[in-house]
């Protein structure tokens, strides 16, 4: 892939668990990594969700190989997020990372 084609600023989020004053405790997302990223769309589908049906679709998500990049992140890209379903190394050669990410409504 040429570098070229990765023309997307993407910031890469985990999720990670705060306490408060209270005691208490919440999840939030924090920056992990940013970097740049081909976002390729795959295919369309449906994702239920109370008990509606809303357009659910596929992306493929490419960066340079980075570690710590893990499946349980999830991708900001503007206003949009992906959330990522799998991690893939390009040719096991750990110069590019293919992910397979889902797109989700901004209010999930």
């Amino acid at each position: 892939m040429r570098a070229g084609l990765l023309r997307h600023a993407v910031t890469f989020q985990r999720k990670t668990r705060t306490g408060d004053a209270m005691g208490g405790s919440s999840d939030v997302w924090t920056s992990f990594l940013v970097t740049r990223a081909a976002i390729e769309p795959q295919s369309g589908g449906e994702l239920g969700r109370a008990g509606q049906q809303e357009p659910q679709r596929s992306f493929l998500v490419v960066i340079r190989g980075r570690s710590g990049v893990t499946a349980d992140m999830r991708i900001k890209f503007g206003p949009r997020t992906f959330h990522i379903r799998s991690v893939r190394e390009w040719r096991e050669k750990g110069v590019y990372q293919h992910l397979d990410c889902i797109e989700v409504p901004a209010d999930a």
